[in-house]
């Protein structure tokens, strides 16, 4: 067995951390969650009759809503 990555494997790595909470933030400044304070995301439902973006924080589930969609921190 050999410890290489293949494509496969790295193309699910990659989409794992696409998927999986990350940061996100706007004008230099990194987005906290307002229950708890936390920094990691995961992307929520677009609600197309308000037309909201919302952001579920992965520590206490609080959803935040925006009208444009949030960038990534890298």
């Amino acid at each position: 067995m050999t410890t290489t990555s293949t494509p496969l494997k790295r193309a699910l790595q990659a989409a794992k951390k696409a998927m999986g909470p990350q940061q996100y933030g706007a004008a230099g400044r990194v987005f906290e969650c307002a229950m708890c304070g936390h920094d990691q995301f995961k992307v929520g439902a677009y609600i197309v009759l308000l037309g909201m973006h919302t952001l579920v924080c992965s520590h206490c589930s609080h959803v935040e809503f925006f009208e444009s969609a949030p960038q990534v921190v890298e």
